[in-house]
């Protein structure tokens, strides 16, 4: 077969075929000259992750010594297969040729030579399979690559060395480059030619400010051949021009002969004063990756240990002051902060760069390293130099500031915790600069009237004068508005001598214009004493003021705190405005609040007046930044959402975040536009209150401290918001309107412990905030709302619901029932306090009051024998002497209206007929006594004296007696019509003895 077409005819004889059109057949075969083979090409560089919106792109490398022409050249992934180009494009020995999907390529690589734009195969990013077949569709070069292999981000896949194995992945790896190399020896390949200027030799490598220093330069040549270059040094100026310094021809080795190679270009610095820069450079135009041709470094001196030191550090800053850092020039160099490092220590330490800016801190300073520019804004003047540099969030516990130079040279470093100052925005200063950094008493909180110091001296280091300002008042210190007040300024000796004789001077402000006040005089101020200057002349204050004060002292060393600007003012007399009520526990989903009310005689203007809870901290929050006037008696009510309130909204309603108010203990404080305090209280939940009902303020002119002062609301909302007060409805009632009648404090299993009280007066009690006091502390609501007991009327309160099953008739009377009720047996006082905590009954019983002639008095209550006696007189009680063993709801069965002065009785009817017809069938036996109380005997005799019935042995009996007689004998048989001697017998507590003799007539129907 020859070059170009070749025609074949191809026939087929068979003898028996009985059709011989189709015997025959024609074609034609194209001879072509083979020039590239598998391998010629190779897959060299892939972009197959690129960074929108660089495109994806492949490098072909002709690794053979053939010139291939790439028309009809196929690049297929594992989806799809397509065509390079159609038209000729030659690819030379040694060249490279980038295939891309998009021209936007150029936009990243401005010097490729050769580029083919065609929709090539996506790649995908996790793998894929990349193949290059020629016009002949045979197969030049294959791989099949991984994420893996590398190559991801925005970065190149690239081909370590062509000869090698293209599906080798120890061959490939992500490009060094920013992106990638195309149409460029691969970053990772090993070069022709490429001197690497390695890194600096620095000799001593620390070198300490007015050393000799060497310089020199490491080489290094991983190429494949030797190197000879010009190698030239440069010193960088500060204005930025080069100064050479020296150059010389250089030859290298490449790294197969040999290792590292120092250059000969040693430089000697005679005497390091400040910083130097320099530059090495290898001139070498064969190298092929010119990137690593220049190597430039600095030279900075170093310094001795303290030759700079931390001198105050605020760590702990409040009111948005950023944490700030003052060092001082110990040394007697100029020096150049560049390179420097600040760094904690504790927890994860940072270290930070300082950006000078050149800034050069001379001997005897001191510079201010801070956070924020604010920090001029917690300062009259920082009159250091001032660097705003970011650097570790310093610990308010414990941590420590590092000062390093420029060469990671520990100049001064202090390791603090919070004992040893620098507390609540003060800040930590050292007092001597020559004391140790780290010695703890060598520091201590500022005492300056700014809280610190910074660029200035600090107010802790000793000075023989030194007079400073630490704050503008008034005197008398909270003066009303229409009280003359003189000007006062609080001068502190910070020296260590006595302060002679010097004058303080007082301006007002106003705009932009000064006036001259008034002056005071001071004299012998001793070392750390103060003295409050007041000025000469006096002035009533209508409206804010601000003053400017300044100390006029000869001997002064330290100026900068001479000098105080405050505004001044009179406000509100104390008490001017109340608390009045507080819901502290509302209900679910409702809000707190809190009442005020103006009880001053002027308007009240609420504009940046203050109010706080003080649990768990104080946080002051205003009322109104508005002009909002509260009236003499009017009421305010403040809660942190008014859209939950759900009470009537009051005239004055301000919504107040003002803390979360404790339900078992809080406080709160209200503040006048000046900060002073106008009225404050710690309440506790055992003054009143409780959940969904507040607590009330009952008088406005006793104490807001007194707990007494305070009750549980009354009304039937739970409160009184933006209203006079429940408990000014409640009259005020006298000691023994109510008192305390019967009680029983030893029932038996099945009954119930119960306290009678007995309304003595005309009219009716309102028991709604009254309380019972049981022994020394024990306190029991009667009743938390209003609850009215009529004149003359009884009221049980009963420990539970079973005193119904002992005591016939309790159903419809004034009967409350309160567990938490519970006597001593041993006797206990027991008082009852009104709504407004005054005593209106109070007795300290004894079970020692039963009547001493009963053998058992369980489930017998005590009695009282008249309520308009004494309460604690014993010998208004005793024993009940009901059936039931007691008498509630109802008058006592040893009552007595008035104690009668001779014994008497009287029997109705008289004659009876017990004859079962329902007619004068009982005689009632009536009988009064000439004591209090006594032991009775009722005996009935026949008309021959012989005892026939005894009706009472040994019967408890109080002044007034009734006793039912049924006209029986002792076993029950009726005794004969006749007439019968009934003899009573009475024995008093004393032992005395007394006898009635009545006679009693038994008749019946004729």
């Amino acid at each position: 077969m020859v070059l170009g077409v070749n025609q074949f005819i191809v026939h087929v004889k068979f003898v028996n075929d009985e059709f011989t059109d189709n015997n025959e057949f024609i074609f034609n075969i194209n001879g072509v000259e083979i020039n590239e083979v598998r391998g010629d090409l190779v897959i060299n560089e892939i972009m197959y992750a690129p960074a929108p919106p660089e495109p994806e792109w492949i490098e072909i490398f002709n690794k053979s010594s053939k010139t291939i022409n790439l028309r009809k050249y196929q690049i297929a992934d594992d989806a799809s297969k397509v065509t390079i180009t159609t038209k000729d494009f030659i690819i030379q020995p040694g060249e490279y040729v980038v295939v891309a999907k998009d021209s936007n390529i150029f936009s990243f690589y401005r010097d490729i030579s050769k580029v083919i734009i065609t929709s090539i195969p996506s790649l995908n990013n996790s793998g894929d399979r990349i193949e290059i077949s020629d016009s002949l569709n045979r197969m030049i070069d294959s791989l099949k690559y991984r994420s893996t292999w590398g190559g991801a981000a925005g970065k190149s896949l690239e081909r370590i060395a062509a000869e090698s194995a293209s599906d080798d992945s120890t061959n490939w790896k992500t490009t060094k480059m920013e992106r990638g190399t195309p149409g460029k020896i691969n970053s990772v390949s090993k070069k022709n030619y490429d001197i690497i200027l390695l890194f600096k030799s620095v000799n001593p490598t620390k070198p300490i400010i007015g050393q000799k220093v060497k310089i020199n330069i490491l080489f290094w040549n991983p190429s494949k051949n030797k190197a000879l270059f010009i190698c030239k040094l440069y010193e960088i100026l500060k204005n930025g021009s080069k100064l050479l310094l020296k150059e010389e021809s250089v030859e290298v080795p490449s790294i197969e002969d040999a290792g590292f190679h120092f250059s000969q270009m040693e430089y000697n610095i005679e005497s390091l004063e400040t910083k130097r820069t320099f530059e090495y450079f290898a001139d070498y135009p064969l190298d092929e990756d010119t990137t690593n041709n220049r190597y430039q470094f600095s030279v900075f001196p170093g310094y001795p240990k303290n030759s700079v030191v931390v001198n105050e550090i605020m760590y702990n800053p409040v009111n948005g002051e950023p944490e700030w850092i003052e060092l001082f020039n110990n040394s007697i160099y100029n020096i150049d902060l560049e390179e420097w490092s600040i760094s904690d220590l504790l927890a994860t330490p940072v270290k930070t760069k300082l950006q000078p800016k050149g800034i050069t801190f001379l001997p005897g300073t001191f510079l201010v390293i801070s956070k924020d520019t604010v920090i001029n804004n917690f300062h009259r003047s920082v009159p250091s130099q001032l660097i705003v540099n970011t650097f570790a969030n310093l610990n308010n516990d414990a941590d420590a500031v590092i000062i390093k130079d420029a060469n990671d040279g520990t100049i001064d470093s202090v390791r603090y915790d919070k004992s040893w100052g620098g507390e609540n925005g003060k800040s930590l200063e050292r007092i001597n600069i020559t004391g140790e950094s780290n010695e703890r008493l060598n520091w201590g909180s500022s005492k300056d009237v700014e809280l610190s110091s910074p660029g200035r001296i600090n107010s802790l280091t000793p000075k023989d004068y030194d007079l400073t300002i630490t704050g503008i008042s008034i005197v008398p210190l909270y003066a009303s508005f229409d009280e003359d007040v003189n000007i006062a300024v609080k001068v502190f000796n910070n020296g260590m001598k006595s302060a002679d004789k010097f004058t303080a001077l007082f301006y007002f402000i106003s705009g932009n214009d000064t006036s001259y006040f008034s002056q005071g005089i001071g004299s012998n101020l001793s070392s750390k004493d103060s003295v409050l200057v007041l000025s000469s002349s006096k002035i009533k204050l209508d409206k804010p003021k601000r003053v400017y004060c300044k100390v006029l002292f000869d001997k002064d060393m330290d100026n900068l705190n001479n000098y105080y600007a405050a505004d001044v003012n009179t406000g509100y007399k104390r008490n001017s405005l109340l608390v009045s009520e507080v819901m502290y526990n509302p209900l679910d989903g409702e809000p707190e609040w809190i009442e005020f009310v103006n009880n001053s005689n002027e308007p009240i203007n609420l504009k940046d007046w203050k109010v706080t809870d003080l649990l768990p901290s104080v946080v002051k929050v205003s009322v109104s930044n508005v002009d909002k006037f509260l009236q003499p008696g009017e009421y305010a009510v403040l809660t942190p959402d008014t859209n939950k309130f759900m009470f009537i909204p009051p005239k004055n309603f301000f919504q107040v975040k003002f803390g979360s108010l404790g339900n078992t203990s809080d406080g709160i404080a209200i503040y006048d536009f000046r900060g002073a305090v106008i009225d404050s209280f710690m309440y506790n939940s055992r003054w009143g209150g409780a959940k969904g009902i507040s607590l009330e303020r009952v008088s406005l002119s006793a104490a807001s401290t007194d707990s007494t002062n305070w009750t549980t609301s009354l009304n039937r909302y739970g409160a009184t918001p933006g209203l006079q007060n429940s408990i000014l409805y409640v009259p005020k009632y006298r000691r023994s309107d109510l008192v305390i009648n019967e009680i029983m404090f030893d029932p038996s299993t099945g009954n119930s412990e119960f306290i009678e009280l007995f309304n003595t007066s005309a009219d009716s009690i309102q028991i709604g905030g009254m309380n019972l006091i049981c022994g020394s502390n024990k306190k029991i609501p009667l009743s938390k709302v209003w609850y009215k007991i009529p004149p003359a009327s009884y009221l049980i309160f009963a420990s539970d619901s079973t005193i119904y099953n002992n005591y016939i008739g309790l159903q419809g009377s004034f009967l409350l029932l309160n567990r938490s009720l519970s006597l001593s047996n041993d006797g206990a006082i027991l008082v009852i306090k009104d709504a407004r905590n005054t005593t209106i009954d109070s007795i300290y019983y004894s079970p020692g009051w039963h009547n001493k002639n009963l053998l058992f008095t369980k489930n017998r209550s005590l009695e009282r024998l008249n309520p308009l006696l004494d309460s604690n007189d014993n010998t208004n009680w005793s024993s009940s002497v009901a059936p039931e063993g007691a008498s509630p709801g109802k008058s006592n069965s040893i009552f007595t209206e008035t104690i009668v002065t001779e014994s008497k009785a009287v029997i109705t009817p008289n004659p009876f007929s017990p004859d079962n017809d329902g007619f004068e069938d009982f005689a009632t036996i009536n009988f009064n006594i000439a004591k209090k109380l006594a032991q009775v005997r009722l005996k009935v005799f026949d008309n021959q004296g012989r005892l026939v019935r005894i009706i009472a042995h040994n019967r408890p009996s109080g002044p007034s007696n009734s006793v039912i007689f049924d006209g029986l004998d002792d076993n029950g048989r009726a005794l004969r019509i006749g007439i019968y001697i009934l003899l009573i017998e009475i024995v008093t507590e004393s032992g005395e003895n007394s006898v009635i003799k009545l006679p009693v007539v038994i008749a019946r129907k004729l």
